[in-house]
Parts: C-alpha cells; structure tokens; sequence
C-alpha cells in the first residue's frame, strides 16, 4: 500500500511539471531562438513579447529583449518569429486559446532585420529543442530524487 502511494505522488509531481502557466510556447521558443542568435542570455532581460494574428494564415510572436545595463552598455533588439495556421480546430479552441491553431515552431524569423529561414533556421530551431528537452529532463531529475529522499525519510 506504501509503494502506491508514492507512485501516485511520483506521477502527481510529472502531471505538475507537464503543466505549465508561463508563456505560450511560441514565445518560449522565440525568446530561444534569440538567445541562441545573441550567443549568451546572460544580461538579458525581456522587454515586451507581442502576439499578433493579422490574418487567419499567420501568427507573429516579437519579442524584445534589453541588455543589463550593468553590465554593458549595448542597446537591445527585437525578434519576430512566424507561425503559419496549421488546424482545423473547432471555434471554441480559437477563442480559447488563439494560438494553438498555429504550428508550434516559426516557418522564418527576423532578428534585428535579418531574415533567418530554411536550413539555418531549422538547424537553430533543433538545437534549441534539445536545450529545452535537456532542461525538462533535468528538472524532472530533480523532482524525481526529492521524492525519493521524501520517501526514504518516511521508512
């Protein structure tokens, strides 16, 4: 009966980590994009993020970032990531939650005015998901071995 109830834990602690309240997930992967242009998040803050669907066949997600001035003395920039429609999804989802009828990674992006697509942007956008899946894992790690010293605590 013990170890059920510490699986049920264990799989309450995964369901928690899968949800997540932070920012929908094109911006996430936006931000990552530019970050992995910029070649380094350190001194990084994020400015303004701005969703725009101008047309049913697009989405645009700008981001604008800001640099520590602490640290140096460089002006920010901005980049603006492009989801094409991709749902046949009923209404209800559109009005919920608009952007999950879009595609969950940008067909082109500008970064500072420079258009970044095809291979390049593939390339980039593969990286940054094995970052983000390392993170994931990581952090899943984490939760995992506070369980388990939870757990042998109560034997």
């Amino acid at each position: 009966m013990l170890y059920i109830k510490q699986i049920i834990i264990l799989l309450l602690l995964l369901f928690i980590l899968s949800c997540s309240t932070g920012p929908d997930v094109r911006v996430v992967l936006c931000r990552d994009l530019t970050i992995d242009l910029i070649a380094s998040a350190k001194g990084i803050n994020w400015a303004k993020d701005t969703i725009q669907i101008k047309n049913l066949d697009e989405a645009q997600v700008s981001v604008i970032y800001e640099y520590d001035k602490k640290n140096t003395s460089q002006a920010g920039g901005k980049s603006v990531c492009y989801y094409r429609y991709e749902s046949e999804a009923e209404v209800v989802d559109e009005i919920g939650a608009p952007l999950s009828v879009y595609s969950s990674y940008p067909y082109k992006m500008l970064f500072n005015g420079k258009l970044i697509r095809g291979k390049e942007l593939v390339n980039r956008i593969n990286k940054v998901m094995i970052k983000q899946g390392k993170a994931v894992i990581k952090e899943i790690e984490k939760h995992v071995k506070a369980t388990a010293d939870y757990i042998k605590e109560q034997n």
